[in-house]
């Protein structure tokens, strides 16, 4: 694996352009080749009857990488762990997917769900019922394809993942796009967003979602023998949808934020989970700096992140080896929510022998949204499993 050390505050290495693939479910049509080093956005399209699979994906980024790897004139490994779509979310079906690989092979992702509430019980006839649950399962693909084109956008010229629209209201005045501090010993992973777009009859509720970094320490520097320190720190945001002509607004009532890293059989080592942060109960505003290490000493086995809580509750816990954080009292109405959040835990696996685990851990994020006669609740997720197993 190459020995990928960031440095302090360092941001992805500029993007190159090359080859561009246009794809639609499990159809990649539309590639033209450019000769230079890297690849332009991959885009993968999908509807509710015909959504983007996992198989899908890891042909994308077979093409991709090789492109990459021939242009290179390297055997370039790219990242063995990457983000993927979650297959437990019921109801959910990905519409959209971009991946993008910079000139030194580390890439940016992004996954896209709509929602099919085909399966839900409504007070409707049955041809109603089915006719409503496509027009929303519809909806919601087309707002991520319209999503998809604002994120190319973002990874063609910045460094970062876009994630916001240009809506400038906002409870918290953290950025939905995490910006740690990060010792120069840690490899960085696929930086990646997941989020699902929510509607509800004709009302958009809006977007439940996560975007950030995995992390790991390489085995000579981290502290305990045997196990390997994994690390994540994400941006979980819920983004309020102006309802236009409805009558009574919606708000964001809630936020339930996990980091899984137990609940995927990746084998955590005796030491499990080390920290989550934060980690006690916290009641209305609230500002700090924490830092992760699992007892790994020194700067460069650290990651620093500024915590910036608004006026709501807090309730974190773990359990098995994963932690959770539950916002509550938020009350925002036309606004959004967006907070970051970090762990590490110690895994008894080597990373050699990942393709065998199902996945290191996984990311998760429910809001709820309420407008005063119905409460609707959704979530998102992104696994990180091995590539191409």
């Amino acid at each position: 694996m190459p020995n990928w050390k960031i440095s302090r505050r360092s941001a992805i290495a500029s993007i190159g352009s090359g080859l561009t693939l246009t794809g639609f479910s499990s159809t990649i049509s539309g590639a033209r080749s450019i000769g230079r080093t890297g690849t332009n956005v991959n885009i993968l399209k999908g509807t509710v009857d015909n959504p983007v699979g996992v198989g899908d994906i890891k042909d994308l980024q077979r093409k991709v990488d090789k492109k990459f790897n021939r242009n290179t004139n390297s055997r370039e490994e790219a990242t063995k762990i990457a983000p993927t779509p979650s297959e437990r979310l019921e109801n959910h079906f990905v519409a959209g997917f971009a991946y993008k690989l910079s000139s030194d092979g580390r890439a940016k992702t992004y996954i896209g769900y709509g929602t099919d509430r085909s399966g839900e019980s409504k007070r409707l006839d049955t041809t109603n019922r089915s006719n409503n649950a496509n027009s929303t399962a519809s909806a919601t693909a087309d707002s991520v394809h319209s999503k998809l084109s604002t994120i190319s956008t973002s990874f063609e010229r910045d460094n970062t993942i876009a994630t916001t629209d240009s809506r400038a209201s906002s409870v918290s005045t953290s950025s939905p796009s995490p910006n740690p501090d990060v010792g120069d010993d840690w490899y960085q992973y696929d930086q990646a967003v997941s989020e699902t777009h929510d509607q509800h009859d004709d009302n958009s509720m809006g977007r439940v979602q996560v975007n950030g970094n995995l992390y790991r320490l390489p085995d000579n520097e981290d502290a305990e023998p045997g196990q390997n320190l994994w690390a994540a720190d994400f941006s979980h945001n819920v983004f309020n949808e102006n309802c236009g002509d409805c009558w009574i607004e919606n708000k964001v009532e809630s936020m339930q934020g996990e980091h899984r890293w137990g609940n995927h059989h990746a084998d955590p080592g005796p030491s499990g989970l080390a920290e989550y942060y934060p980690n006690s109960p916290k009641d209305g505003e609230y500002n700090t700096q924490y830092t992760i290490s699992g007892g790994a000493t020194g700067p460069s086995a650290s990651i620093s992140i500024n915590y910036e809580q608004p006026d709501v509750y807090l309730s974190p816990s773990s359990s098995n080896n994963n932690a959770s954080w539950d916002f509550s009292k938020l009350s925002i109405k036309q606004s959004d929510f967006f907070v970051e959040l970090g762990s590490c835990c110690w895994m008894r696996d080597d990373i050699s022998n990942l393709p065998s685990q199902p996945a290191v851990g996984s990311v998760y994020n429910k809001a709820e949204w309420t407008d005063s006669v119905s409460t609707r609740s959704d979530h998102t997720e992104l696994v990180y499993k091995h590539k191409y197993e």
